[in-house]
């Protein structure tokens, strides 16, 4: 398996120089710029500065998502907003040299059954997201530098990512919302070939944001549960040096290949370890997603319109330092669109010694996003539910050095609603409610709520 990942990883990055050597006369698939938005979640347009993918955490789709237009509940119109004038200039800046960018503040609250100690977490999360079309503006064969960078901070003991040991749970009931201090995520190069086929991305790279794409992904804009976001079944690293390519065979079908340092960190440059101790993430996305490129190519089952589905693979070296095992894994996702309901469903499996190096081996999260609701565009209600497993296996029972007990496997199921309220154009407020049943971690309780409450301030 491990093996087959890094080539196929090899072959779609042969096969994009290869096709592109002598062809950058050829059009792009060319990311957002000039100015043109488009909301994630609404079917695309066919326009010149398209993203190549749908994923709603790509530093170019997260600058759509800031810039467009969002109705504000402050009526009757017209309401000046105070800020006009920082888009204006937003957009001169685009105009005048290709540079696009955005930044937001994110707060969460959440807090657990109140009998369990420490059972409140608080913190946010500060980002900021540039993508500079350095080269090839307004041909076929744009060039980004694409930076992103971010703090994540806690307002009392607990930051919220770690609320779920206090709770029980055998999974985060959030991502996005742990501690560290300002650190460059992303700085690295995104080059576009031949209009739709080809994009090849190299430098520093968050790996969850590029692949395993899903609509309502982000911590900030959708799901907090960590089964209907961050897919527990993928070992993915933090951040690091790595390269990816997509390329597009025909207009419905995706290939997003990548290969990451393993042992990337927010606050570790990470040439050593990427160039030397060379232990790597593969993942490969074999995805389709009919009517993105040519709304003409829709695709309907009854009422059903297919918006994606893929098959994510990958696979994880053995982490030497951390004595890490290894191992690999196989995600299927399916999503399509209702009218306003965008009804959803990932299954995951991954395996490794001692439980492999994802948090989860066995993985089934479905649920339902409405869009809309009230006759705002921007709020969105979602329901999930998730049910997970981790093969715990052989443990030290009496701390003696000696693995001298099968435990066999633990597992929970868990549910969440979220309401996404678009208050104005910056700012979107979201309650949101889980409820853990039989925590894993916790034998002692039948059940766990959790409520929590995120802003998002976003310019």
């Amino acid at each position: 398996m491990p093996g087959l990942l890094r080539l196929i990883v090899a072959f779609v990055f042969v096969q994009h120089f290869y096709a592109v050597a002598p062809a950058s006369a050829e059009e792009p698939i060319s990311e957002s710029s000039g100015g043109q938005t488009e909301q994630i979640g609404i079917e695309p347009q066919i326009v010149s500065d398209r993203p190549a993918t749908q994923n709603p955490v790509s530093i170019q789709n997260r600058i759509d998502q800031i810039d467009e237009f969002k109705q504000s509940r402050f009526e009757p119109e017209p309401v000046q907003d105070p800020f006009d004038a920082w888009h204006e200039l937003k957009a001169r800046i685009n105009d005048e040299i290709g540079l696009r960018f955005g930044l937001f503040y994110a707060p969460m609250v959440q807090t657990a059954n109140p009998d369990i100690s420490n059972h409140t977490a608080a913190g946010g999360t500060f980002n900021f997201d540039l993508a500079w079309n350095l080269i090839g503006r307004g041909t076929d064969s744009p060039g980004y530098l694409l930076l992103r960078a971010q703090d994540r901070h806690r307002y009392n003991d607990l930051a919220p990512t770690s609320l779920f040991l206090q709770a029980g749970s055998l999974w985060p009931t959030t991502v996005g919302y742990n501690e560290f201090h300002l650190s460059v995520l992303d700085l690295s190069w995104q080059q576009h070939f031949i209009e739709d086929r080809f994009v090849v991305q190299l430098g520093r790279m968050i790996p969850f944001a590029a692949h395993d794409y899903f609509r309502y992904k982000s911590p900030f804009d959708g799901f907090n549960d960590a089964t209907l976001t961050l897919n527990p079944t993928i070992a993915y690293s933090p951040t690091g040096l790595g390269i990816n390519t997509l390329i597009r065979p025909v207009d419905d079908i995706y290939i997003a290949a990548g290969l990451y340092d393993a042992n990337g960190q927010p606050q570790h440059p990470g040439f050593d370890t990427f160039f030397h101790t060379r232990e790597y993430l593969s993942i490969v996305d074999v995805g389709w997603d009919p009517g993105f490129i040519d709304p003409n190519n829709a695709v309907y089952i009854g009422g059903l319109k297919v918006s994606d589905v893929h098959a994510t693979f990958w696979h994880k070296d053995e982490l030497s330092a951390s004595n890490t095992p290894g191992g690999w894994g196989v995600t299927l996702f399916a999503e399509g669109e209702i009218g306003n309901l965008v009804p959803f469903i990932r299954a995951g499996y991954s395996t490794g010694s001692g439980g492999g190096p994802a948090l989860l081996n066995r993985m089934i999260a479905g649920g339902i996003g409405i869009k809309g609701l009230f006759g705002y565009d921007s709020d969105v209600l979602g329901l999930g539910v998730g049910w997970g497993q981790r093969d715990v296996g052989k443990i030290d029972t009496d701390f003696d050095g000696i693995v001298d007990t099968d435990v066999g496997d633990i597992h929970q199921v868990s549910t969440e609603i979220f309401y996404k309220m678009q208050l104005t154009r910056e700012l979107a407020i979201t309650p949101h409610a889980q409820f853990i049943i039989n925590p894993a971690l916790d034998p002692t309780r039948d059940y766990t709520v959790v409520l929590g409450f995120r802003a998002k301030f976003a310019l």
